[in-house]
């Protein structure tokens, strides 16, 4: 007698699109300066990088997985408006340089309001 073999869960993409597109967006009210100083190479911004630890960790993973996540999807490219997606290193060391509070504080405001 053969086992079925798994099937993978299939998750809600609106529901991550819609928190991807509010965490974004948050840019607009926020006091968040867009790059941390004006010799910064300019290739990512504060808001996007935020935007994308966010998502890590609402899909809780880990920063390879948040980046293999974000090469697969066109729609979260766009969202964010990424010409390439940062390496996992530049992810981990903006969360170093930031204030790690600010972030929990932030993700609890974005999931009560969702």
């Amino acid at each position: 007698m053969q086992s079925k073999p798994k099937e993978p869960k299939i998750r809600s993409t609106k529901r991550y699109i819609r928190f991807l597109n509010y965490a974004y967006s948050l840019k607009n009210n926020s006091r968040i300066p867009r790059y941390s100083c004006k010799y910064s190479k300019k290739v990512y911004s504060h808001h996007q990088l935020i935007a994308i630890l966010l998502l890590k960790e609402y899909f809780q993973e880990d920063y390879r997985d948040i980046v293999d996540l974000l090469e697969c999807s066109e729609i979260f490219k766009e969202i964010l408006e990424l010409d390439q997606v940062p390496h996992f290193t530049t992810l981990h060391k903006f969360l170093q340089r930031s204030r790690a509070p600010f972030l929990s504080v932030l993700f609890r405001t974005i999931l009560s309001q969702l």
